[in-house]
């Protein structure tokens, strides 16, 4: 009943009473075994195999683990295993939490994709349409069986398997990059797993985590969608605009001393004071054609619950023992948690944060009845 953490110290424990001379490793686990296994075996120099004992997330096949350094959960590249071996019929077999957050982490790609893309037209990163393409056939297979996967049905399952590899496979065709499957969605998770580090607060499965946080995220990029340039003035954005200063007290105020972390972040995304209203202008400016580009990654926040909720996957806060004040803290700390560019961040720099926050809880059904 304890979930287990990924961190480098276990991990580094583990390399250093290994003894040398080891032809190779093998894996039997979901998650946290699958990521420690990739350490392992990445710090000893030998190959590894892994048998997943859960479709309950998407990182069999990528090359990158998610490990927890100094109570912050990081993406590290890693060697890729030499094989997987997901049964199906041993799949049937794990609790339903951990399909049901296999679940959650397969539907972050759409907001994961849009997210992405949004990167790429506002902050000239990097994108990839491949990964998204490689997903699609897998996606319009699975989505029928929710239910069926809800009983854990063999047959359906393979389907969730075939979903699961292909997914983690679609990152490490671009040499580890995670963006295909992890955006703003991700940051909540890892902004839950933060609380459980550093507040004590109840950890979770992370891909139920990721679920609950699409939800959230999926909303929120609806309710960005349905505004409209004329809603914004960016002379008085870039008026009322937080001094990094005042952000960085604030960080040190709620977090102490892991705040540095949420400093670094904040001061490396920042667009300069002096560029700020240009920015948002430009913005502005090209509103319908970003939408027009990034609305094709997106499937409607409806849809998704309605799936999650048929596979019985955990849909609520109540279901992660995380209170609506741990939300809004996720949603309103998140963007300055994590590097990448999302969604997280154009709230803030639309001036729609805080004030819209409990709006997007509200409306994304996280809070329950």
């Amino acid at each position: 009943g304890h979930l287990l953490e990924a961190s480098v110290e276990l991990g580094d424990a583990a390399v250093d009473e290994l003894p040398d001379g080891l032809d190779f490793l093998v894996g039997v686990g979901s998650g946290v075994i699958s990521d420690l296994t990739k350490w392992i075996a990445t710090k000893k120099g030998v190959p590894f195999l892994l048998c997943g004992t859960a479709a309950s997330m998407n990182a069999y096949t990528s090359i990158t683990g998610s490990m927890t350094e100094n109570n912050v959960k990081t993406s590290k590249r890693l060697d890729p295993a030499r094989a997987v071996l997901l049964d199906p019929i041993l799949l049937a077999t794990a609790p339903a939490t951990m399909t049901g957050a296999g679940i959650g982490d397969l539907l972050a790609r759409n907001v994961a994709n849009a997210d992405w893309k949004l990167s790429e037209l506002l902050r000239q990163t990097y994108f990839c349409p491949v990964p998204f393409e490689m997903m699609r056939v897998c996606q319009a297979r699975l989505w029928p069986q929710m239910a069926a996967l809800g009983r854990n049905d063999v047959a359906a399952l393979q389907s969730l398997a075939d979903a699961v590899l292909v997914s983690g496979y679609s990152m490490t065709v671009l040499d580890g990059e995670t963006s295909p499957s992890s955006g703003s969605e991700h940051i909540i998770s890892h902004f839950f797993d933060f609380q459980h580090e550093v507040f004590g607060l109840p950890k979770n499965l992370h891909g139920a985590q990721v679920g609950v946080g699409t939800l959230m995220m999926s909303t929120a990029f609806e309710g960005l969608r349905a505004m409209a340039p004329a809603d914004f003035d960016p002379g008085r954005l870039a008026r009322a605009r937080t001094p990094l200063e005042s952000l960085q007290r604030d960080h040190q105020r709620v977090f102490g001393e892991k705040g540095k972390v949420f400093d670094a972040v904040a001061a490396r995304k920042r667009i300069p004071d002096a560029d700020f209203r240009g920015y948002l202008e430009k913005i502005l400016a090209s509103w319908d054609a970003l939408w027009v580009a990034v609305d094709p990654y997106l499937i409607p926040s409806a849809e998704i619950r309605a799936a999650m909720e048929a596979s019985g996957a955990v849909t609520t806060l109540a279901g992660l023992q995380r209170t609506r004040e741990d939300a809004l803290q996720a949603l309103l700390y998140g963007a300055h948690y994590r590097p990448r560019y999302t969604i997280l961040d154009l709230f803030w720099e639309l001036g729609l944060f805080p004030d819209l926050a409990p709006e997007i809880l509200a409306r994304s059904g996280v809070l329950g009845a």
